[in-house]
């Protein structure tokens, strides 16, 4: 079973192309611009890296695994009632 048509398929791989394209020019461009690898990585890898992990623990808090060890039966069935 197909869960996206194909035209959207291929706009989600050209939009997934196009980002890792960006990233390789940004990367390239402040490597030449700045002359400090430290920096560089600092501002293209760890700060998105420690975004991306807030935003998930913020956002993600009831997943199924730890719905499963922490909640009661009841409260489970509540919270998948909403999703």
């Amino acid at each position: 079973m197909e869960i996206v048509s194909e035209s959207k398929r291929v706009t989600y791989s050209n939009s997934l192309r196009f980002m890792y394209a960006i990233g390789f020019i940004m990367n390239g461009t402040g490597f030449m611009i700045l002359k400090n690898w430290k920096l560089v990585i600092g501002m293209f890898y760890i700060v998105p890296a420690l975004l991306i992990v807030l935003s998930i623990i913020i956002l993600l808090q009831k997943t199924p695994l730890d719905l499963l060890k922490n909640e009661k039966p009841q409260e489970i069935m509540n919270v998948l009632q909403k999703i």
